[in-house]
């Protein structure tokens, strides 16, 4: 809860920073694996800590979560490990949620975001790393399916 406190007082500052909101997403996700806590794994995906931006007058989430670093990141080869990792941690967020709610429907909305990647790119940028942590993640998934 410190660490998190201490993330949020530094995205006050520079919200965009990519390092601080890999390490916030980590640290939710950590949380949540740690305290079996359904609502962790949530915001690690989603991100929390709502705020109104000023300057856009909408509602924004200070720490991102993992979704919206897969979706800052992909486009731009210079972060594509930083993609398939913001990616990797979505969808073991996913099934490690589906596992402990007992929630089939989040455990195969795991399973066809490991899907879309490969259609989108059968080789994750051929990176063999990848590949080989996605495989091995959609294994688990598969066990997981009943």
């Amino acid at each position: 809860k410190s660490a998190m406190n201490e993330f949020l007082e530094i995205l006050k500052g520079s919200p965009n920073s990519l390092n601080v909101q890999i390490d916030s997403a980590d640290t939710l996700q950590m949380w949540a694996k740690v305290g079996k806590n359904q609502k962790r794994y949530i915001e690690a995906v989603k991100g929390r800590d709502s705020y109104k931006d000023p300057k856009t007058k909408r509602t924004q989430k200070r720490v991102w979560g993992w979704e919206k670093i897969a979706l800052a990141t992909r486009s731009n080869e210079k972060f594509r490990s930083t993609f398939y990792n913001a990616l990797y941690h979505v969808v073991e967020c996913r099934l490690e949620y589906g596992i402990l709610a007992g929630n089939q429907s989040a455990i195969k909305a795991a399973g066809s975001e490991i899907a879309k990647e490969k259609k989108r790119d059968a080789t994750f940028s051929g990176s063999e790393l990848w590949k080989q942590k996605f495989s091995e993640l959609e294994a688990r998934v598969q066990q997981n399916i009943n």
